[in-house]
């Protein structure tokens, strides 16, 4: 999911999609475009994503796979969130 900064705004959407078939999720978190579309940050979409069940891991660079609760950078990052009761695949 690319969404330019709309993903939290997308997730609420999907809200019941995701409670009830669990999907894995590949999202791209821009900081800037969350803040400036969205009006929240990195560190409350994964919270936001948490409450719905979901665990995020990093995808790519040295820390792949290493689970993620919150996110202050501003560097664009790609994650995986993961329903709750799912191994990881990274």
């Amino acid at each position: 999911m690319d969404v330019e900064g709309a993903e939290p705004i997308a997730m609420r959407g999907a809200a019941t999609l995701l409670q009830h078939d669990h999907p894995l999720i590949l999202s791209e978190i821009c900081p800037p475009q969350l803040d400036r579309v969205s009006h929240t940050n990195a560190t409350a979409f994964i919270g936001e994503m948490a409450t719905l069940g979901y665990v995020c891991y990093l995808c790519g660079g040295e820390s792949k796979g290493a689970q993620i609760t919150e996110y202050t950078s501003d560097e664009i990052i790609n994650v995986l969130f993961v329903p709750r009761n799912r191994p990881s695949p990274l």
